[in-house]
C-alpha cells in the first residue's frame, strides 16, 4: 500500500518560501536590528527560513524527511560557502561527498 505524502509539509513549505521571499526583498542584508542592546543581523533569519523551506518542500517531494534535511544542509552550505567566497568547485564535491557519505551510512544501517 503507498503511503499518502502528508499536505502539512507542503504548507508548511509555502508559510517559509513566504517568509524568505518577504525578508530578501524588503531588507538589506547587512540590515541590523537591535534586541535589548544586542545588535543582530537580519541575515541568519533568512538564511533560517531558506533552509526550513527547502527541508520542508524536499521532505514533501521525496517522503523522506532524512533525505530532505540532507538536500537542506547542502544547499546552505553553499549558500554559507558562496557568501564567505570559498565556493570553489573543490569544497563543494566535498560537501556533496560528506552528505553522501552520511546518507549511505543511514542507508547501510537498516
Amino acid at each position: 500500500m503507498r503511503r499518502r505524502r502528508p499536505l502539512k509539509l507542503l504548507v508548511l513549505s509555502l508559510l517559509f518560501l513566504a517568509g524568505s521571499v518577504y525578508l530578501i526583498f524588503n531588507y538589506p542584508p547587512d540590515m541590523q536590528f537591535s534586541i535589548y542592546n544586542l545588535q543582530f543581523t537580519i541575515l541568519p533569519f533568512a538564511l533560517g527560513f531558506s533552509f526550513l523551506f527547502l527541508f520542508t518542500s524536499f521532505s514533501f517531494i521525496f517522503g523522506n524527511k532524512r533525505r530532505g534535511f540532507l538536500v537542506a544542509c547542502f544547499a546552505l552550505g553553499y549558500a554559507i560557502l558562496k557568501l564567505i567566497n570559498l565556493a570553489y568547485p573543490f569544497f563543494i564535491i566535498l560537501l556533496f561527498v560528506l552528505l553522501s557519505v552520511i546518507e549511505l551510512m543511514f542507508v547501510k544501517r537498516k
